[in-house]
This record gives C-alpha cells, sequence and structure tokens, in this order.
C-alpha cells in the first residue's frame, strides 16, 4: 500500500478498510493453553484455581486463578503466598501439551491447509478462499448489519473436538469496535495501543519514534510521512505505516512436520560431570519417547548448554552437533535398544567435552538436547531404484518345476525387444550362443537340450489337451498344473511339446549370427533375439521364450 505525504493528519482514508477484501486470515491463541489441558484431562479443576509450574515459576494459571490475583511467570514461593489454596499441576513433561496443539492444528487443517503454526497454541489460518467460496454462495459482497454473513450454518457446525474452548466468530463493523473500545476502557483503564505494542516494532525503533513524539499506534498513523523520513529510509516509514493499520503482506506458510524435535532443562546451577550426565539421560529418555511418536528417522543430533558468567553475571549459550547413522535404528524408533542408547548417550557427553572444560570449575544454567533433520523411514524391500540396475541372468540347465498359476505366468513370458534402463533390449541378453555346439544332432533331438531358449516351428500342429496323446505330449509336466493354465498358455505349451520335429538350443556364447540347415529348413540366429526357419513352405518369424 501507498502513502502520501500530501495526506493530511487524522485522514481516515488510512483508517478505513479497503474496498476490496484480498485476505483473510484468522490468528487462533489458545488462551492459558497448559491450563485448559490439564482442566480437560482432569475435569474438576475447572472451577478451581489451578496454576501450571515448572522449576520455580508458575508459568500459566486458568482465569480462577487470575480473579485471586494468580499472575503468570510468577515465581511460585510468591503465587502461594497471594493464593494459598492455589492448586498446582507440573508442567515439565510437554508431551500432553503437544499433543493438544497437534489437535488444534488439526481441526484448522481440516478446514484450509493453509495454516501456519506459531509454537504450542498459536495458529495462523488463511481462509480466504473459504470466504471466497461463501461470498460467491451467498451472493453478497457486503457486510449485512454488524456481523458478517448469515453465522447459523457455520454455527451448526462448530464443535470443541479439543475440549480446549477453541471457536471463532467473525465480527466487523464500527458499532462493535465502539463498543469493545468502551469496555476496554471500563475495566482497563486503557484508550489506546502503545505503538510498542505492534509486532516488529522493538525497543530501538520505538526509542525513535518517542523522540518523535509517537508513543501510540493512533500517532503512528496519523503522522506524516515527512517527518518519519527525517529518522527512517523509504522502505522502513512504509512498513510502519502499514503495521499501524493492520497491513500485512506476509503470506501464511504452510506448517509441515518439524525438522527437529528438542528438549532442554534449565536450573539455577549444575558444577559437576556426573550432574549433567544424568540430566542428558532424562532428556534422552523423554526425547526418544517424543521421537517414536514422530515416527522418523533422525539424521543428527545436537546439544547444548548455558554456560553462567560470575564476573559479568550473565549467561551465554552454546550448542554443537553431529550427524548419527541411521544404523542406530536397523528397526525404526519404536524400538531403541541399549545399544543404541547407549551410543547416543556417548555422542552427547562427546559433544559436551566439546563445549564445557570439565577439568576447569564451571556452572551451567541449562542443558539440551535434540534431534535434527528427521527424515521419513526407509521401509524394507525392494524401492524403485532397485528396477533400474542393469540386470542378469544365470545360465542353468535346471528343469523348473511349475507349482501354481501365478508362478507359471511368471516363468512363461515372451522376451521383447523393449528398451531396459540401461538402453539395452532385454531381449539380446539371450543372444549369444555357442555354435560349436549347435550341430544337426542337436537340431534334431526330441528333447531339449536347454529349456531357457526353445525353437517355435510355424508346422507344429495344434494339440487339444483333451486327447488320447495328451499323456505324451504333455511328458514331464503336471498334468493338474497344466489345467489351470490360461488358455492361451496352455496352447503355447501344447504347440512347444508337441511339435514332432521342434529344435532347442542351448544357452551358450556367441559373438555373431550363424545359419545352419537341416531337413525342416535354414534356421537363422539373428542379433535382433528372434528365430527364422525358411524352407519347405514354411516361413515367419519366431519368438523365443524364457523364464523371466
Amino acid at each position: 500500500m501507498e502513502f502520501s505525504d500530501e495526506l493530511e493528519c487524522g485522514d481516515e482514508g488510512l483508517l478505513s478498510p479497503p474496498h476490496t477484501h484480498q485476505r483473510t486470515i484468522l490468528h487462533l491463541d489458545a488462551d492459558c493453553f497448559y491450563a485448559q489441558v490439564e482442566m480437560v484431562r482432569q475435569p474438576e479443576l475447572r472451577d478451581k484455581p489451578l496454576g501450571i509450574k515448572q522449576k520455580n515459576l508458575v508459568v500459566t494459571c486458568n482465569y480462577v486463578a487470575r480473579s485471586q490475583g494468580v499472575k503468570k511467570c510468577m515465581w511460585l514461593k510468591e503465587a502461594m503466598e497471594v493464593l494459598p489454596e492455589l492448586v498446582l499441576v507440573d508442567g515439565s513433561d510437554l508431551t500432553h501439551y503437544r499433543r493438544f496443539s497437534t489437535q488444534i492444528s488439526g481441526v484448522a487443517q481440516s478446514l484450509t491447509h493453509r495454516v501456519e503454526r506459531l509454537g504450542l497454541d498459536e495458529n495462523f489460518i488463511d481462509v480466504t478462499d473459504l470466504v471466497d467460496e461463501y461470498m460467491n454462495a451467498t451472493g453478497s459482497s457486503d457486510i449485512e448489519g454488524h456481523v458478517f454473513g448469515d453465522k447459523e450454518p457455520v454455527s451448526m457446525d462448530l464443535v470443541d473436538p479439543c475440549g480446549c474452548g477453541c471457536r471463532e466468530r467473525l465480527v466487523a463493523g464500527s458499532l462493535v469496535a465502539k463498543q469493545l473500545r468502551e469496555q476496554i476502557l471500563k475495566e482497563t483503564g486503557i484508550t489506546v495501543c502503545a505503538a510498542r505494542s505492534i509486532p516488529g516494532i522493538g525497543s530501538t525503533t520505538f526509542s525513535v519514534l518517542k523522540d518523535l513524539g509517537i508513543s501510540t499506534v493512533q500517532e503512528l498513523q496519523d503522522v506524516p510521512l515527512k517527518l518519519l523520513r527525517t529518522k527512517f529510509d523509504s522502505e522502513t516509514c512504509s512498513r510502519l505505516k502499514e503495521v499501524s493499520n493492520g497491513i500485512d503482506e506476509t503470506s501464511v506458510k504452510k506448517s509441515g512436520k518439524a525438522q527437529s524435535v528438542g528438549l532442554e532443562d534449565a536450573f539455577t546451577k549444575v558444577n559437576s560431570v556426573a550432574e549433567v550426565k544424568v540430566k542428558y539421560q532424562i532428556l534422552l529418555e523423554r526425547l526418544l519417547k517424543l521421537l517414536r511418536e514422530d515416527g522418523r528417522v533422525p539424521v543428527s543430533i545436537r546439544v547444548s548448554v548455558r554456560k553462567f558468567d560470575l564476573a559479568k553475571r550473565f549467561g551465554h549459550r552454546e550448542t554443537r552437533q553431529t550427524s548419527i547413522s541411521s544404523s542406530l535404528f536397523p528397526d525404526g524408533v519404536n524400538n531403541v535398544g541399549e545399544n543404541t542408547r547407549s551410543s547416543l548417550m556417548k555422542t552427547v557427553m562427546g559433544l559436551f567435552q566439546k563445549m564445557v572444560d570439565t577439568s576447569k570449575d564451571f556452572h551451567l544454567t541449562l542443558v539440551g538436547v535434540a534431534f535434527n533433520k528427521l527424515i521419513e523411514r526407509v521401509r524394507k524391500g525392494k524401492d524403485i531404484s532397485s528396477f533400474f540396475g542393469k540386470r542378469t541372468r544365470e545360465e542353468t540347465t535346471e528343469t523348473y518345476k511349475y507349482t501354481t498359476d501365478n508362478e507359471c505366468k511368471r516363468l512363461c513370458v515372451p522376451l521383447s525387444p523393449e528398451k531396459s534402463s540401461d538402453g539395452h533390449e532385454s531381449i539380446r541378453e539371450f543372444e549369444q550362443i555357442n555354435m560349436d555346439k549347435l550341430n544337426d544332432k542337436s537340431l534334431l533331438t526330441s528333447e531339449p537340450l536347454d529349456p531357457i531358449l526353445e525353437l517355435e516351428s510355424t508346422d507344429c500342429r495344434r494339440v487339444d489337451n483333451n486327447t488320447e496323446d495328451s499323456d505324451l505330449v504333455l511328458k514331464g509336466i503336471d498334468p493338474e498344473v497344466f489345467r489351470s493354465l490360461p488358455e492361451e498358455i496352455k496352447q503355447e505349451v501344447l504347440k512347444t511339446h508337441a511339435c514332432p520335429d521342434r529344435k532347442s538350443l542351448t544357452q551358450t556364447p556367441s559373438t555373431s549370427p550363424v545359419k545352419t540347415s537341416n531337413q525342416a529348413g535354414v534356421i537363422s540366429i539373428e542379433k535382433s533375439g528372434t528365430i527364422e526357419s525358411n524352407g519347405s513352405g514354411h516361413s515367419g518369424s519366431k519368438q523365443l521364450w524364457a523364464p523371466r
């Protein structure tokens, strides 16, 4: 949005909503999230003052406790002095909170895929498509009264699957805004928001704005660009104007699965290797549980510490990470054995030793461990890459025993001159034949010398499997299996075994095509993988057959 210097102070044009409704983004924030989760798990706590503690802090509390003086992030001792009846629940283990957070995001994702998660209890939801669809369906483009559209159909589907009370209604209109403003003024005495409360305006920027006499959002909206440009560049000036008027073109980014999962433990002081090892062991066990719920395999592990400088009274964080072998998780992450646990713990302590000189005194206030670069586990069995390797066939003279219909279908498959992935015709795998062994005697024999390759002649008569000669024709083949074959396969087998002048070729090396003669005609072995039989009034291109 462009802002002009010619706009007068207080110009309502900046405060008016845009003429065209381009995007609709919801910000879903689950209030006192940890407390709500515990109230869902233990309904008897709903009407009691409830606080969630982590270490020595009450990190959040329900509204019953807030109404009696307890505040968020209050020291535990102070909270108990304010309200001795406060019910405390340990919130150190975030497992349940993560599960509920996923459920809340899942509800949003059931409406649209444009959901961006912010921590455990917040989500940005881009519902522009849903609003456009609703507007087109109702044929309305204007705000009706002070409630947008007919909300009854929506309220019918308004459910609370998580039990956390996360429900939304869209309202618009100056009257509603005025009523809300008056109610806030009555209850809190707040009339305007400080510019510091705008996301993106930090302490440094706010300090510069105060030098210009700007301390509220209203003042930032009204200030001319010319005055802002005395302290900021043009891009920053435009950005300040946009955020003060609630304009943000940032797109909602679809949140996928987290790329890492980690845990940290903060404390007042740890100064021995034994204590550190215990801390890391506890974190690692909890982390493996989270990893099991996630189902993915980590590629690397990260270890962190926070060192406390007594002289400066200040702590600084340091982190090291290294890759870990996938062989540590041969069966996935569901059942991690003791060897894997021991190896991971050794890696963790090794990284710790690189960050902390244990030969000297040290003071730590935090340790953490995380798994990074989580990937889906490769399932056992063939994957698609196995079909792109160069295929080879073993030479054999063993007679194949047909056992089932499916096996017969796999074995009796004609070779075709289709290109394989390595650029060679698959039928060429059988083209090399040792012509030293190809003599007249082998051509006239009644039994095949090699079941891999057989010649199919055009003068073979068709034999029905119900004739009296079938036992002789089907010599060496299981009749029961033969009867279960498809009809076309039966005919091919009959033609091959019933032909009195059937020719057989051995699968032996040859480097060039050769022609040889006999009483049945001339047999030509071609590089293309087919065998042509000409003579005695018969001609045609024949198909080679082989087990796959």
